[in-house]
């Protein structure tokens, strides 16, 4: 069955090593601070100005000064720090991030990411997404497969306005793993019990399989098509909070 949110975020994790500066975006990339064990040593970067981010605090406990990039109430690990905004976006367009994770409306088979807005919607900027992005060593794109409506949100070409151009590397659906690689999605990993046929039927562009994805993750046909859950909705950088509450 496709993975849920929590799995998306738990296999998010695994992408990670001991060291690396992390920078989580709204939604459900936000869920993967919950999912980092302290003994990995990742350090996760606000940036609004914070490095070393905890999980969110237990309810009544918050502290209104320490907040995660999308102003929702976080913690600090032992030996995290915290500086002005300014200093956050030096660190984004230094080169100093390891790793972005990020939501989106959609990602193209070119790398392309769409996660600011959609069109007709309420649209409260860009934020911090294309500094981000094109600073990162690499950028993870942590997203359901399909949006609400079932259509494909891996697709050839991006058809709303793109944040960023060529930059997303990987990305973590409900139902897999896939690489950006030649102007396809090359699939390394299904979630358990999804067939090949139901990743092909959920894709809009290219696809192709990895020489990495053994026959034992690919389990038997099913001719059923993956529809989206009921719970998930569209999850993008910076939207109006109104309008969307992010994956």
């Amino acid at each position: 069955m496709p993975w849920s949110r929590k799995e998306i975020a738990d296999r998010v994790v695994k992408e990670f090593s001991p060291g690396q500066i992390v920078s989580l975006g709204m939604g459900l990339p936000s869920l993967v601070a919950e999912a980092i064990d302290p003994s990995l040593e990742v350090l996760i970067h606000g940036e609004n100005g914070l490095l070393g981010q905890g999980p969110q605090p237990a309810q009544g406990k918050s502290n209104p000064d320490v907040a995660n990039a999308a102003g929702e109430p976080a913690t600090l690990r032992p030996g995290g720090a915290f500086f002005d905004a300014v200093s956050g976006s030096v660190m984004m367009r230094g080169g100093h991030v390891d790793i972005c994770v990020l939501g989106a409306f959609e990602v193209d088979q070119e790398g392309n990411l769409a996660n600011w807005m959609i069109p007709g919607g309420h649209v409260a900027g860009m934020g911090g997404a294309p500094d981000l992005v094109v600073g990162s060593k690499r950028v993870i794109a942590a997203m359901t497969h399909l949006s609400p409506e079932g259509a494909p949100k891996l697709v050839t070409a991006c058809g709303i306005p793109v944040t960023a151009s060529r930059c997303v590397n990987t990305v973590v659906t409900d139902l897999g793993v896939f690489e950006i690689s030649d102007g396809a999605f090359e699939c390394l990993e299904l979630a358990p019990d999804i067939g090949w046929e139901d990743v092909e039927a959920a894709t809009g562009g290219s696809l192709v399989r990895s020489d990495r994805l053994s026959s034992a993750q690919d389990p038997p046909d099913n001719d059923e098509q993956v529809a989206p859950d009921a719970h998930d909705e569209e999850e993008g950088e910076l939207v109006g909070e109104s309008d969307w509450q992010g994956d």
